[in-house]
């Protein structure tokens, strides 16, 4: 079982808080699939924001710390995309 080690920002603005991980996948990914990622982030509850990036292979996802977390972000990745993640 390989564990993962996730830097995770918190920014605190007026009556809410926000984490952000940068993504990498572990393997080139399909030039398609940026669009349906960026729609599976959105569906998790607690992602408030998900930028994807084809070119530079990265992925910025901002979300609440205490609706999801940074392993559940990559673990639902995993399991629709099939695609590992790095964490920078």
């Amino acid at each position: 079982r390989q564990r993962l080690f996730c830097r995770v920002w918190l920014l605190k603005l007026p009556n809410t808080m926000q984490a952000h991980i940068h993504l990498v996948p572990i393997r080139k990914i399909c030039p398609s699939l940026p669009a349906t990622m960026k729609g599976i982030l959105m569906s998790i509850p607690g992602v408030s924001d998900a930028s994807v990036e084809y070119e530079s292979r990265s992925i910025e996802v901002s979300f609440d710390p205490t609706r999801t977390s940074a392993e559940a972000v990559i673990a639902v990745i995993g399991k629709e995309t099939g695609v590992g993640m790095w964490v920078e």
